[in-house]
């Protein structure tokens, strides 16, 4: 039995309008001019960005802006989002094969739940975690670990993180497992990854591979 440890934004499902719609919701209410997707997207998955200061002005996330966000999202998360091709035919496979499935996402874990619900698949996954899980969000390991033990992982089984940036491919790497770069999202870091599938279904692939 294989563990497969999934992504959910830019790997699962493509949300960046309603994630857009969200931002630029708050920042109207700021009195500051709406930001492109591309400039969004960018900010919210590059590590290397003050993502706050891009995209609000403030060197952190305030409580105010941040509670305005998730009020207008928890609406707009539904309007636009949509799986990736191949993304059904793969969990169902995943899931005919006995593998233990698990959503780490530093997204608030309402919305993925309500995200992946509204799609039909969260059913395929033993657990869906969100960043206010843990202590420390990806890039650090602690979400990757707590959801092994929620699916009862052995430790000496192995387990493959998929993500679509640097974040997922650190946490992959700080906890141990292997990183499958999701080349089909918005984000960067495929040279820190074990191997860089290109479509979801070249995961069954990789894990047919695996057990040679």
């Amino acid at each position: 039995m294989k563990t497969i440890l999934f992504d959910m934004d830019g790997t699962l499902l493509d949300s960046q309008a309603d994630i857009a719609a969200s931002i630029n919701h708050t920042r109207e209410a700021r009195g500051l001019a709406p930001l492109p997707l591309e400039s969004i997207t960018r900010a919210i998955n590059d590590p290397s960005i003050n993502a706050a200061e891009l995209l609000y002005g403030e060197p952190e996330y305030s409580p105010s802006d941040r509670d305005r966000f998730e009020a207008h999202y928890h609406a707009q998360c539904l309007e636009s989002v949509v799986l990736y091709e191949g993304i059904v035919p793969l969990l169902e496979a995943l899931s005919t094969h006995g593998c233990r499935l698990a959503v780490v996402t530093n997204a608030n874990r309402i919305f993925a739940e309500r995200m992946l619900s509204h799609l039909g698949v969260a059913h395929h996954f033993g657990a869906i975690l969100g960043a206010s899980c843990v202590p420390r969000a990806k890039p650090y390991p602690d979400m990757l670990h707590e959801a092994r033990r929620r699916l009862s992982c052995p430790g000496s089984e192995k387990a493959v993180m998929v993500g679509d940036n640097e974040k997922d491919m650190r946490a992959a790497q700080a906890a141990g497992v292997a990183g499958l770069f999701a080349a089909w999202g918005y984000g960067e870091g495929a040279e820190l990854a074990r191997m860089v599938l290109k479509h979801p279904m070249e995961l069954l692939d990789f894990l047919l591979e695996s057990e040679d």
